[in-house]
């Protein structure tokens, strides 16, 4: 098929007249192209294979053939007229090494006056394209592989490296126009709603729609399929009033509108200037500089008033007076003097400033009556009353026995401190103090226990009753001195032991209670059950009967005599330390007890 050709018409589906869409599926490469613009692609493993070209200039030491950047000249055409060794001009070199690209579709390089030059052609015969991706030889790697110059057999494409035949016109076809004919108007719909309907027309050709997109949205998005604005500049309804409109996402939408003031509250096209509409708009609402005027569009001032004595920003008015002497005085005591006030003729106000006013005498007073008077706030000068026109306190609140004035509680005492209390000379029941509720009274004993007035002490006890008994035997008991302490009478058992458990005096009660005599041989001191010290007697017996006082121990013998044998097999019979001792024999037939062993052969009698 004859893809140079913009006009298509029907091949089981519906085409657009000017836009081709080819795709091609090369090994698992697909590329797909809307007119002349790449959508979406990935290239084999060299990004500038198969890239499409107007010129070597963007093939980066590629070159351009057939609108695709391929190795070498000839690279897609695969062993055509023109390829031969040495021939065309590859990467600039210095030696064959520099030509070594690891692609296997270059094949065989060498470096041929500073340029790489093919060597041998990789590909040829039935398999002449070569599949850089699949380090193959196949017979097509992109659709014009498979292009065989005649329309009406359809675009041939290739399909796993091998060329498949194409869809054919469903109604028909011009080979001499490279066009498909089209049946019906459905055959010519391309799918875009605002380019228009497309038609089948003269010939049974498809002849485009007229777009159905006006201003200020003029352009037509085939993608979204409605019509949209490019620029703020499709938007501008020439109006300036209303703002400068702007285009966002394919829409129009207004600007920020002209704001006039108030005074100029109309907008004027065509460029938007404020202006006046009545003279009431341009009034300021001040006296002093005149009445304003809307002329022509624009506030301009009036002429000013002519006042004799000035004019009052304050009053919007011309002044009353200029000066006190322009003013009669009303007669009057209490509102002041009279005076100018901003030009308005006035009295100065009060002379009294916060007191009253007695307008019959023509003075300032505090007061007429009590309630006329602020109190103070103190308590000990009393209630704040008026007296001949003046505020004054009244006096003390307090008297009698509570004469004395309390400012920080606002109470009326007996005291204030202690130095205005009388003692009473008694010791037992303290000093005279002012106590917390402003009376005079007395601090309290001086003693943590007794007091004994007569003699102005603090004491313990003023009777043995006043001492508690401990309940002690062998402390005896407690009693009051002349000095008012308690004491104990002393121990009740004198040289003798005393038993708080039986509230008795013995010589002693346990052995610790006695006093050992130190001899070993009569035993230690024990207390006996009639509470006596005694001996407890000798201490050896069993085993170790003897006693040996220079030893301080009990021995089992004094010498070997008076030590025996029990076993037959004892020897060395010994007294040692007062024990006795001996060596066992070890006999194999026994011992015969007088130190030695039995023969084999004839067991011995033992002694």
């Amino acid at each position: 098929m004859n893809h140079a050709s913009g006009n298509i018409s029907a091949w089981g589906g519906s085409w657009l007249a000017g836009v081709v869409t080819v795709v091609t599926v090369v090994a698992i490469v697909t590329v797909v192209t809307v007119a002349t613009g790449i959508v979406g692609c990935e290239l084999p493993a060299d990004a500038r294979y198969g890239r499409p070209c107007s010129s070597s200039t963007s093939c980066d030491g590629y070159v351009c053939e057939t609108g695709q950047c391929v190795p070498t000249p000839g690279y897609l055409v695969g062993g055509g007229e023109g390829e031969g060794e040495g021939e065309g001009e590859g990467l600039p070199c210095a030696s064959d090494l520099d030509c070594v690209d690891d692609l296997f579709c270059t094949g065989e390089q060498r470096c041929i006056n500073d340029r790489c030059v093919v060597e041998e052609t990789v590909c040829t015969g039935t398999t002449p394209r070569c599949d850089e991706a699949a380090d193959a030889c196949v017979a097509c790697v992109l659709p014009s592989d498979c292009d065989d110059g005649v329309f009406c057999n359809g675009a041939e494409f290739c399909v796993d490296s091998v060329c498949q035949a194409g869809p054919t016109c469903a109604n028909g076809c011009d080979e001499t126009n490279d066009v498909c004919r089209c049946a019906a108007t459905t055959d010519c719909d391309d799918g875009i709603a605002c380019n228009g309907t497309e038609l089948c027309g003269r010939d049974d050709v498809c002849t485009p729609g007229v777009t159905t997109c006006e201003a200020p949205t003029a352009t037509c998005n085939s993608v979204l399929e409605v019509c949209v604005c490019t620029a703020d500049a499709d938007c501008d309804d020439g109006l300036a009033c209303n703002g400068v409109e702007v285009c966002r996402d394919g829409a129009c939408g207004p600007g920020p509108a002209v704001v006039c003031p108030a005074t100029q509250p109309l907008c004027q096209e065509p460029d938007g200037a404020c202006a006046c509409t009545s003279n009431t708009e341009c009034d300021n609402t001040a006296f002093c500089d005149g009445r304003e005027r809307c002329v022509a569009g624009s506030c301009v001032a009036g002429p000013a008033p002519v006042c004799e004595n000035g004019c009052s920003a304050t009053t919007n008015a011309c002044n009353e007076c200029d000066a006190v002497a322009d003013c009669s005085d009303d007669g009057l005591f209490c509102n002041g003097p009279t005076a100018c006030i901003d030009g308005t003729c006035g009295n100065a106000g009060t002379p009294c400033g916060g007191a009253e006013c007695d307008e019959v005498r023509n003075r300032c007073i505090a007061c007429t009556d009590n309630a006329d008077c602020k109190d103070d706030g103190a308590f000990c000068n009393g209630a704040t009353i008026c007296t001949q026109g003046a505020c004054v306190p009244a006096g003390s609140p307090c008297g009698g026995v509570t004469a004395r004035c309390n400012e920080a509680l606002n109470r009326c005492d007996e005291c204030l401190d202690n130095s205005q209390c009388n003692d009473d000379a008694l010791f037992c029941n303290g000093a005279a103090v002012c106590l917390a509720n402003g009376r005079c009274g007395q601090s309290g004993s001086p003693c943590p226990d007794l007091c004994r007035e007569s003699t102005d002490t603090c004491v313990d006890c003023l009777s043995t009753s006043d001492c508690s008994n401990d309940a002690l035997f062998c402390n005896g008991q407690q009693t009051c001195n002349g000095a008012g302490l308690c004491v104990d009478s002393g121990p009740p058992c004198a040289d003798l032991v005393c038993s708080e458990a039986t509230d008795a005096c013995a010589a002693c009660f346990a052995n610790t209670d006695c006093v050992d005599d130190t001899v070993f041989c009569n035993g230690p001191a024990i207390c006996s059950a009639t509470n006596l010290c005694v001996q407890g007697g000798n201490p050896c017996g069993g085993a170790s009967p003897l006693c040996n006082e220079a030893a301080a121990r009990c021995d089992a013998c004094v010498d070997v005599g008076d030590c025996s044998i029990s076993d037959p097999c004892e020897t060395d019979l010994a007294c040692v330390a007062g024990q006795c001792t001996s060596t066992l024999l070890t006999c194999q037939f026994g011992c015969n007890g007088a130190g030695g062993c039995c023969p084999v052969v004839a067991p011995c009698e033992i002694q």
